[in-house]
């Protein structure tokens, strides 16, 4: 088993909160990585998927639906969220590759974005460049 390797997941309540959550491949069993409500972006987003971590800093990244907005590469750490690129749409799955490319899947299909780990993060979309 490679020890780098982990399977994640993202799953929303009712009460509007998403967890990423890691399989315990030994139980069976999820452990939350982290609680992530809709309150830590303005506006709220509905909804996270296609999650990866980066090999280049070791930070998780995920794709983030905002309703009226679309899709957005987002950085997520413990207490907040940073926006890093817009997205062609809804992806359903991510990984990385060894040069720290993240490539989704999604409703326009196979997209990439090179570099993750050079580029800047904002705190609000509307700081990011051609997402309002």
């Amino acid at each position: 088993v490679c020890e780098r390797s982990k399977a994640m997941q993202s799953t929303s309540d009712h009460e509007g909160v998403t967890k990423i959550q890691q399989l315990l491949v030994d139980t069976g069993e999820y452990e939350d990585i982290v609680r992530i409500p809709t309150s830590w972006t303005n506006p709220p987003f509905t909804s996270i998927n296609s999650c990866a971590i980066s090999p280049k800093d070791d930070i998780i990244h995920c794709s983030m639906e905002i309703e009226s907005k679309g899709s957005f590469l987002v950085r997520i750490d413990m207490t907040q969220v940073a926006f890093v690129a817009k997205l062609p749409g809804w992806q359903f799955a991510a990984t990385f590759d060894s040069s720290g490319s993240y490539w989704s899947y999604g409703d326009t299909g196979l997209s990439v974005i090179k570099d993750v780990a050079s580029k800047p993060s904002y705190s609000s979309l509307e700081d990011l460049s051609g997402s309002a």
